[in-house]
């Protein structure tokens, strides 16, 4: 079932842990979607806790003020969609209740929610491009220690990317390292050395990213997963196994025109 074009106006609002969460995830999108129209993508300033280490008792209250938030952003532009992004913090597969929490919170937002939960960090996809990573500093090596391996069992990813990037025998306190305004441009370099376009080469995690957005496309030409439908939850889990699944079963959208 193909989804209706975006209306005029409408926007993919992106609320991410952050600031740098939330411009990391807008290069991606916009480079996965290219079809999305030009101004649509807005990150929004009040980065908020979710879910995580929420007591369920605080649950509602919780989705009550990010709903406030929202709604409000709603008044002065409609909002076609919603990426709600929380890091783990943990290994994969704990990502996967916390998809869920997510969702259960935030389902009777009156938009599709998108929730983007990476395996313990953001950080953790910069394993999968060491090569963008290296390219952003001359000083910084590539990365490449977890090529091949289970990235979603990366402790501390910012911490770990950080020991990566300094060549041996480099002096921390002499070394200009990682910090997290990078991660936007490290997203930007990604995009610039064409590591999203496709062939996905035999790497299942790349389709995490492709998935993210919904960039599949079904027949009839709809966004979103085979068919045409796109998912509730973004599992994005990297392990070279794992990475990429969607929750079984997937929840069925309420309305097949909601997915931008």
């Amino acid at each position: 079932m193909a989804a209706k074009q975006m209306k005029s106006g409408e926007q993919v609002v992106i609320l991410g842990e952050d600031d740098n969460d939330s411009k990391t995830l807008k290069v991606l999108i916009a480079a996965l979607r290219p079809d999305l129209p030009a101004g649509s993508l807005r990150t929004l300033r009040d980065p908020i806790t979710l879910v995580k280490n929420v007591p369920p008792g605080q649950l509602p209250a919780k989705a009550t003020r990010v709903s406030a938030i929202l709604r409000a952003y709603d008044v002065r532009a409609p909002i076609r969609c919603v990426f709600l992004h929380e890091d783990a913090d943990d290994f994969e597969p704990a990502h996967l209740p916390l998809i869920e929490k997510i969702e259960k919170a935030y389902q009777n937002l009156p938009w599709r929610v998108h929730a983007v939960v990476p395996a313990w960090e953001l950080e953790t996809w910069w394993f999968l491009f060491p090569n963008a990573v290296a390219a952003l500093h001359q000083s910084w090596r590539q990365p490449d220690q977890y090529l091949g391996k289970d990235l979603g069992k990366i402790r501390d990813a910012k911490e770990r990317l950080r020991q990566c990037v300094r060549p041996p025998g480099k002096r921390s306190n002499a070394f200009r390292s990682y910090v997290e305004s990078d991660s936007v441009l490290i997203a930007k370099k990604v995009v610039e050395l064409g590591l999203l376009a496709p062939p996905w080469a035999a790497r299942s995690a790349r389709a995490c990213l492709m998935d993210l957005v919904g960039a599949r496309r079904g027949p009839g030409g709809g966004p979103g997963v085979p068919g045409g439908w796109s998912h509730t939850g973004v599992v994005c889990g990297l392990s070279s196994g794992a990475a990429g699944r969607r929750l079984d079963p997937p929840q069925p959208r309420k309305d097949p025109s909601d997915t931008p």
